[in-house]
């Protein structure tokens, strides 16, 4: 109710005072390093970022649930500034529940449903998932690790639309997904491909890039990165290569 108490004036005079690339969200992350750093991510990450992966969006509006901590990237990021550029709707949940998913897909007809493969497994452990009425569904999505090719399989049975997805804080959205009609395999055993706002890059300890089937370092430009780590200048160079490339510290090939 306290925004029926802003004026016009002084909305147009907010919206004017924020250029893109001003940080509009710290996110606090830890990786593998132990000690959180706060990632600074600016207005223009979230909605250039976010709005790649669903430019390539073939569907219908998405309805999707939200039950990750909002402190999270996945949740303010992946799925809450996503969904609403593609003008769809979220449905908050105040902590994971699979009995409240599955009923939840059935009583708002759910377009999306997923999250991590932890979750996803719990929820398809559930007895009522055998019942569970998945004909809103229009594709099953997951990320942050990877799912058993069984439960790829299962998940195929109730839709045949499925996405596996890879991002980072540091990358403000996800930067790669699968295309639709990969296999089994790729599912499995792939985070997909960047999408065509990423620059992505595979490098040895010494920069050079990897030959095919060589392990390195997952790298990422775009201007959609972090804008740096709050307060923490030392963290901020370490986390980027020559050339403006951000470092995952991921290994892939």
């Amino acid at each position: 109710a306290r925004g029926d108490q802003v004026d016009n004036e002084r909305l147009e005079a907010a919206i004017a005072d924020a250029a893109p690339h001003d940080p509009a969200l710290i996110v606090f992350t830890s990786g593998t390093t132990g000690k959180p750093k706060g990632a600074m991510l600016s207005q223009h990450g979230l909605t250039k970022g976010n709005r790649a992966r669903f430019d390539e969006w073939d569907g219908p509006a998405p309805r999707m649930i939200c039950a990750l901590p909002i402190n999270h990237i996945a949740c303010v990021g992946d799925t809450c500034c996503m969904t609403l550029l593609a003008g769809g709707a979220i449905v908050f949940a105040e902590k994971f529940d699979p009995a409240w998913e599955l009923a939840t897909v059935e009583r708002e007809k759910l377009i999306v449903w997923g999250g991590f493969p932890t979750m996803i497994q719990m929820t398809m452990a559930h007895p009522a998932f055998e019942t569970t009425d998945f004909s809103s569904v229009y594709m099953v999505g997951w990320g942050g690790a990877a799912l058993a090719r069984p439960l790829i399989e299962r998940l195929a049975q109730v839709c045949e639309r499925s996405c596996v997805v890879y991002g980072l804080t540091e990358t403000t959205c996800n930067v790669t997904w699968s295309a639709q009609g990969e296999t089994l395999d790729a599912m499995a055993n792939s985070i997909g491909r960047p999408g065509d706002a990423f620059e992505c890059r595979i490098v040895d300890d010494f920069g050079k890039i990897c030959g095919v089937g060589a392990p390195g370092e997952i790298q990422f430009r775009a201007d959609t990165n972090m804008l740096g780590y709050w307060r923490r200048p030392e963290a901020t160079a370490d986390a980027f290569a020559k050339g403006g490339w951000l470092r995952t510290g991921d290994i892939g090939y």
